[in-house]
């Protein structure tokens, strides 16, 4: 509970490190992207590539984190980016759909995130990939780990008005809304409410008296 309470603190930014590096980079990369933004995501990838080709017992869980961490907070540019927008696709599906299932708790959290950021990426496939994101914050819902059903109750509002969704949520939304209620009473937090609320208005027609 404190984890999640600090994550969703105004101060967050004042005592965590990492969101003051943050900062730096993106000042950077807005104020001299020429010179700094092609360098900064070559190496962010070959971390991700290290991690990926690397034994389990040699991974660097942190490392891997903070490039997920340093791209998702570029995330906007990034999409503002032709030479870069067409990259995102594969990111995510080598780099972030594998870490829904990782034994490790705050990247399962940070896949989640990343949902967040990248929500609006356009799937060349045939829908495939699409489903498979849905599929896996939903079961994120059920995690073991409190921070990680936070952060997929949050991501999925930003899935609804994807292609597919409706399929896939429809059937599950008495479920879907059962595990938000737990949540809620687990925790109170107003990003999970308004998950909620926008779920509710895109399928208030389907819902019955819960």
């Amino acid at each position: 509970h404190e984890f999640v309470h600090r994550q969703s603190s105004p101060l967050v930014d004042f005592y965590d490190p990492r969101m003051a590096a943050i900062t730096v980079v993106a000042d950077l990369v807005t104020h001299r992207g020429q010179d700094v933004t092609q360098p900064l995501l070559t190496f962010m990838t070959e971390i991700l590539q290290r991690y990926n080709s690397a034994q389990d017992s040699e991974k660097n869980h942190i490392e891997k984190d903070g490039a997920l961490l340093t791209f998702g907070s570029l995330a906007k540019y990034l999409l503002s980016k032709k030479k870069y927008v067409g990259e995102l696709e594969g990111l995510l599906v080598t780099s972030v759909f594998p870490d829904f299932t990782s034994p490790v708790g705050f990247l399962r959290y940070r896949a989640c995130w990343m949902v967040q950021q990248f929500s609006s990426v356009r799937w060349s496939d045939d829908g495939t990939n699409q489903r498979n994101l849905i599929q896996n914050v939903l079961q994120c819902l059920r995690d073991p780990a409190l921070p990680v059903q936070i952060e997929a109750s949050k991501a999925l509002r930003f899935l609804i008005e994807s292609d597919g969704a409706e399929q896939t949520l429809l059937p599950v939304l008495p479920h879907l809304l059962t595990e938000y209620f737990r949540i809620m009473n687990e925790i109170g937090n107003d990003e999970v409410v308004a998950a909620l609320q926008v779920i509710i208005d895109k399928f208030g027609d389907h819902i019955e008296p819960h």
